[in-house]
This record gives structure tokens, sequence and C-alpha cells, in this order.
């Protein structure tokens, strides 16, 4: 609610810091939030790591899985990021965020396409100008 609702940042990162100091055992949301937190400031590599920490924590919770999605998206791994997004679906229960999981596993599988294409392209170029 103070991340999403109230763009709280700072107060967002303090309550789920304290929610993983009361139970650091299992707290996949918590995680998430940290993810959240870092994304907004820039941090992806830690973003990552929190998504991940959410996702061994539950390996059933969609948003963390979705969140890599994002993630490896954002990078250009896109053969991740339609994985990620496989396993968003495969965890989730609500109908509206089925609707955009499986829009998100679509533009992963689109992009990751045109990026084979392309490596094929360049591969072929390649080997067309090679004095072989």
């Amino acid at each position: 609610v103070a991340l999403r609702q109230f763009k709280q940042v700072p107060l967002a990162s303090m309550f789920a810091r304290e929610s993983l100091r009361i139970n650091p055992w299992y707290n996949p949301v918590a995680w998430n939030v940290i993810g959240d937190t870092r994304w907004h400031d820039g941090d992806i590599t830690g973003a990552q790591q929190a998504y991940e920490s959410a996702v061994k924590n539950n390996p059933e919770h969609w948003r963390g899985w979705f969140n890599l999605y994002l993630l490896h998206r954002k990078r250009g791994n896109y053969a991740k990021a339609l994985e990620c997004a496989s396993r968003a679906l495969a965890n989730d229960e609500n109908a509206e965020e089925r609707t955009r999981i499986q829009g998100a596993m679509q533009d992963a599988a689109g992009l990751l396409a045109q990026q084979q294409e392309t490596a094929v392209r360049l591969r072929k170029a390649r080997q067309a100008g090679s004095p072989r």
C-alpha cells in the first residue's frame, strides 16, 4: 500500500525490511516489495536479487516471476523473460492478471523471435563475406 497507493518508496522499503526481520523464512511479498523499491531507485541488480529471493521463498509467487520477466525484458534477455512470464502464468489465479501475463508472454516471444532472426541474418551476412 505504501508503495503502490501512496508512492512512498522509503516507507515501503522500511516496512518490507521490518517484515523480513520478523519473518525471514517465508515472506515473498516483502522480497517483492524490496525488489520494487530497488528498481525504483535504479538498482536493477539489487531488484533482481530481491525478486529471485521472492520466488526462491515461494516458487509459486506469480508477481515475483512477473517482475523477473520485466527485468529480463529490460535487459534484452528475451528467452529468460519468456521463461519467467510462463512461470508467472502457471502460478497466477487472477483472470485480470492472467490476461496481462499472456500479453507479456506474447511480447517476450515476439522479441525473442526478432532477436533470433537478427542473429541468423548477421550470421549469414558474415558467412557470405568471409574469404572461405
